[in-house]
C-alpha cells in the first residue's frame, strides 16, 4: 500500500509541475526534469514556453509577443505553488484552475488551427505523464 501512496504522491507532484509548463511547452516539459523546472524562474519558464510555442504552433511575430506576455503572467501566478505548503491535491487544483484561465486567453490569441494543435499536444503529453505515473 505504501508504494501506491508514494506513486500517487509523486504523480500529483509531477502533474503539478507538468501543468505549470505543459500547456505552453510540451516538448520542453518532456526534456526537463522536475528539479530543473522547480529551480527555474518564471521568466525562464515563460521564455522557454514561448519559444517552444513559436516552433510548434508557428506563431506570427504579433502572436509571439502576446503569448510571451501571457506566459510570463501565468508563470508568475504559478510560482507560489512551487513554494506552497498546501497539499499536493490543493496545489494541483490551483494549477489546473490557473491553466484553464490561461488557456481561455490563449484561445483568443491563437488561430483555430493553432489552438486545436495546442490542445492535441497537451492531450498527448498528459496521456504520456499518466502512463508514466501508472507504470503502464
Amino acid at each position: 500500500m505504501k508504494n501506491t501512496k508514494t506513486k500517487a504522491g509523486y504523480g500529483v507532484t509531477l502533474i503539478l509541475l507538468f501543468l505549470t509548463i505543459l500547456s505552453s511547452a510540451p516538448v520542453w516539459a518532456q526534456q526537463m526534469d522536475a528539479a530543473a523546472i522547480k529551480k527555474s524562474t518564471p521568466k525562464q519558464r515563460a521564455d522557454w514556453q514561448t519559444n517552444m510555442m513559436k516552433k510548434d504552433l508557428k506563431l506570427t511575430d504579433a502572436q509571439y509577443r502576446q503569448v510571451s506576455q501571457l506566459n510570463l503572467e501565468y508563470a508568475k501566478k504559478m510560482q507560489p505553488l512551487f513554494n506552497s505548503d498546501d497539499s499536493r491535491l490543493s496545489k494541483g487544483m490551483k494549477a489546473r484552475s490557473i491553466m484553464q484561465e490561461k488557456d481561455a486567453k490563449l484561445k483568443a490569441v491563437l488561430s483555430t488551427g493553432q489552438y486545436d494543435a495546442y490542445q492535441q499536444i497537451v492531450k498527448n503529453k498528459m496521456a504520456a505523464v499518466k502512463k508514466a505515473i501508472m507504470g503502464n
